[in-house]
């Protein structure tokens, strides 16, 4: 195993800027993977291992040794699990909408803590794939990919635009969460659930979402008013939870 021992050497370079640009990310149709769960479910997504000199693990792809302070110059994180891949993005689109189940669409969400909580909550919940506007936090940057625990390889992740009428053509029911203004979630018992598109977006200006002009239906968390509105990852689980 070849031992890398600079953090000036071009593959930690350039893992460094998958860490902290999407331009590179998306320039390179690469980013990188924490997890050794995650690492070892998808090997065929793994072009190359950064292990630390306490791990030794064997790998059918290629494995540098790295000093773990090296690893977290890297990562941007206080402890480091030892072990770093540099992994190929996968690739989908609106091809790749499934043809009954529960996607959902992110609109213009920025914090990449709630983009990955959802990520992880939608997949818990059985959805069938993540759709994402230009706005949306990056979903391959370091800090959605460990906040979805690595989930985001388990649904495809489709990014789009502010036109979602190929969903209404495709026979999706529409149903955008908003702060205020909504049906109450009970009165969605009855929703055809063989194909929904959950929405939702950003928490200051949900209610605004241009997005809101392809509803069918608008769903609103009823809540004690002392609080203006809910952490949009916590709104999501609740919904996504309902509809399970």
């Amino acid at each position: 195993m070849e031992k890398i021992t600079s953090k000036n050497n071009e593959k930690i370079k350039l893992a460094r800027l998958l860490s902290n640009s999407k331009k590179y990310r998306d320039e390179h149709g690469l980013f990188l993977l924490e997890s050794p769960k995650v690492i070892k479910s998808f090997p065929h997504l793994i072009k190359y291992l950064f292990l630390s000199s306490e791990i030794q693990e064997a790998a059918a792809v290629t494995c540098y040794q790295v000093d773990k302070s090296i690893l977290k110059s890297v990562a941007g994180m206080a402890s480091s699990p030892g072990i770093l891949a540099v992994a190929k993005k996968p690739v989908a689109n609106k091809s790749d909408l499934p043809n009954r189940g529960t996607v959902v669409l992110l609109d213009d969400i920025q914090d990449p803590g709630n983009v990955g909580a959802i990520i992880r909550t939608a997949v818990a919940f059985g959805c069938k794939a993540i759709l994402y506007t230009k706005g949306t936090a990056d979903p391959f940057s370091p800090k959605v990919v460990r906040a979805s625990a690595g989930t985001i390889l388990q649904v495809p992740l489709i990014k789009i635009d502010e036109n979602i009428s190929f969903l209404q053509e495709a026979g999706y029911t529409i149903v955008c969460a908003v702060s205020d203004g909504g049906a109450d979630i009970n009165e969605l018992s009855s929703l055809n659930r063989d194909k929904v598109a959950l929405v939702f977006s950003n928490e200051g200006s949900g209610s605004n979402s241009k997005l809101l002009d392809y509803a069918d239906n608008k769903v609103t968390i009823l809540h004690d008013k002392k609080v203006e509105s809910l952490n949009v990852g916590v709104a999501a689980g609740i919904i996504m939870k309902y509809l399970y």
